[in-house]
């Protein structure tokens, strides 16, 4: 009988007008554009009412090297840094 294989969970990064997060395993790093990140764990906390990022620093620290990590790999412009040519 064969074994099945292995699924290997990979985090989902994202970012959208300045807005940004990560999702990783149980743990979601969020930050709304020029916010501060917020920490959740959601398997504890569905609804996203406890930050724990200062509970949790070097969690917060790993995530944020990770999303920029991404973002840097994605060529993703900070949202501050582009040029709005608004007529």
């Amino acid at each position: 009988m064969r074994q099945p294989k292995r699924v290997v969970p990979r985090n989902i990064y994202w970012e959208h007008q300045g807005n940004r997060a990560v999702l990783d395993g149980d743990w979601k790093l969020v930050a709304r554009h020029n916010g501060p990140w917020e920490l959740y764990n959601l398997a504890q906390d569905r609804i996203e009412m406890k930050n724990l990022a200062a509970a949790q620093p070097a969690r917060l620290n790993k995530m944020i090297v990770q999303c920029d990590t991404w973002a840097a790999h994605s060529q993703v412009v900070p949202w501050h840094k582009l040029k709005r040519n608004r007529a």
